[in-house]
């Protein structure tokens, strides 16, 4: 799902409304669609600090009978009053030091904490990154201590350094909603009623999903696809500007109206294969 960037579920909020308010509801309904999907796998959350909440865990840990779902999570902790140099401290004597560059030095680390969170939820681990600077990319001394410290909850039974990886992944994900706004023109809504914006977006998801799926199909005629194009992931602007606007001539003829496509398009191939794969009819 999200490897290649399909949308199961959406939700139009008030700009002024918590992250996390509503959230572990979503999470339930989301648990439920993915159920019905079928996976043969496990479905990892990541969630960034605003998410941190025992709510959210158990939505994506337990189902509605509170049997364990078999899911992963790595959901960033807010560290509220937690001291950071005793992070430092820890991170010291327990972590995997390394030095990206001089005066730049990094922690990493899995362990466990203890607390209501890991009484409820004991397959939880917390992944730590502390990263104490001295000097800056260029070289100068640190007036002040410069000390980042990063930890998140996680069930995935890999070192720290892969989960703290994989959290980063989630970037990509970025890069998805850029698409549903700026390739697909979802960037402003343009009812002035909530419930008119609520439908578009549901309508534009349905969108997003068939022009993921005609991408990744076309991705998959290795054979057809131009020259040149080695990505696992073709863009929502490309497939519309490639595919869904391909340029033709709509021709009348014994009381049939044709579709008249250049042969000489590089995506004509794949076009037709795809267009003979959809035929629904």
């Amino acid at each position: 799902i999200g490897a290649e960037g399909y949308m199961i579920a959406s939700e139009l909020r008030p700009g002024s409304q918590h992250c996390q308010k509503g959230t572990p509801e979503f999470i339930g309904a989301l648990c439920a669609d993915i159920a019905a999907i079928g996976l043969d796998k496990p479905a990892l959350f990541r969630l960034d600090s605003g998410n941190d909440s025992a709510d959210t865990l158990e939505a994506i840990l337990r189902d509605s009978d509170g049997k364990k779902s078999g899911h992963k999570l790595i959901i960033k902790r807010n560290l509220r009053w937690e001291d950071p140099q005793w992070w430092l401290e820890t991170a010291e004597q327990q972590g995997k030091r390394e030095e990206p560059r001089p005066g730049k030095i990094r922690y990493t680390g899995k362990m466990e904490i203890g607390g209501a969170v890991a009484e409820q939820f004991p397959e939880l681990r917390v992944v730590y990154e502390v990263i104490d600077r001295k000097t800056d990319a260029q070289g100068n001394q640190e007036l002040l201590p410069n000390l980042e410290v990063n930890t998140w909850w996680t069930n995935i039974a890999v070192g720290a350094e892969k989960v703290v990886e994989l959290y980063h992944a989630h970037g990509t994900m970025e890069q998805f909603h850029s698409e549903l706004k700026s390739d697909m023109g979802v960037e402003r809504l343009p009812s002035g009623k909530y419930a008119v914006n609520q439908m578009i977006l549901a309508l534009a998801m349905c969108a997003f999903n068939i022009l993921r799926f005609i991408g990744q199909s076309a991705l998959a005629e290795k054979d057809l696809v131009p020259e040149g194009i080695k990505s696992k992931r073709r863009k929502l602007g490309k497939v519309i500007g490639d595919i869904i606007r391909m340029a033709c001539k709509v021709v009348s003829h014994a009381g049939t109206l044709m579709i008249k496509i250049w042969e000489g398009n590089i995506w004509t191939p794949v076009f037709d294969k795809l267009n003979l794969a959809f035929d629904l009819r």
